[in-house]
């Protein structure tokens, strides 16, 4: 009866490695789609990459037109007048400043 016994499994040993590969496979597969580090995690860290770097290109041209405006201050005095008037309503010694306003604006007393 022991030589039949190992005969069987002698001949079952294929299988017992096959299904101990596959679950081994399938352990891998299971870490390379659902863990951490896998890609369906990668897939998410792309997706914060690319909404990071669009945040970062704003930003980045925001500091540009920054540095040209301070850029432009520091040449010249052109430039501060010309803010001030914008700005803050201020006019030249011996200026006349004219304010024009819409009829929306005015009200009847």
């Amino acid at each position: 009866m022991n030589g039949a016994g190992s005969m069987k499994l002698l001949r079952s040993w294929p299988y017992i490695v096959l299904l101990s590969l596959l679950i081994v496979i399938a352990a891998l597969q299971y870490r390379l789609w659902f863990a951490e580090g896998g890609l369906s995690d990668n897939r998410h860290l792309q997706t914060r990459l690319q909404q990071q770097q669009a945040k970062n290109a704003k930003l980045s041209a925001g500091n540009q037109q920054m540095a040209e405006e301070i850029a432009a201050l520091k040449s010249g005095s052109d430039e501060i007048e010309s803010r001030a008037r914008q700005n803050l309503g201020m006019v030249k010694k011996d200026e006349t400043f004219f304010l024009l306003l819409e009829e929306s604006a005015i009200q009847e007393p």
